[in-house]
């Protein structure tokens, strides 16, 4: 919903699925190749990672367009992600990030909080 209220597009938005997508990396390439945002690649800190998985995901328009985004900027010393934490009581932080990723033009002062572009 963050996305949506944020102005973008969520590729799986018609899934009726009410816990996290198990998908294969075809069904990932189908849908995604196209796509000019990409959010939440896991764990992921760099291009050359995401990659480094599969080589395929190197042809995702993302990637070329340098427009990959990770929620995982705030990570405490055992590991925890700060957007799961304070970002539950503080959607309004998420959406901000959200609305500067997808229209920056707009949100020219903000500086993203939970997200971090990945080189």
């Amino acid at each position: 919903q963050l996305i949506a209220d944020a102005g973008g597009n969520y590729i799986w938005q018609d899934s009726t699925e009410n816990e996290v997508l198990m998908l294969d990396i075809e069904a990932v390439y189908d849908k995604g190749i196209a796509t000019e945002i990409w959010l939440n690649v896991g764990v992921t800190n760099s291009i050359s990672e995401i990659i480094g998985s599969d080589e395929r995901l190197a042809e995702f328009s993302a990637l070329k367009k340098g427009n990959v985004y990770n929620n995982n900027v705030r990570i405490n010393s055992v590991g925890g992600m700060d957007f799961w934490e304070s970002g539950v009581v503080n959607p309004h932080w998420i959406l901000r990030d959200l609305v500067k990723i997808f229209h920056p033009e707009s949100m020219q002062e903000h500086s993203l909080i939970y997200y971090k572009k990945i080189e």
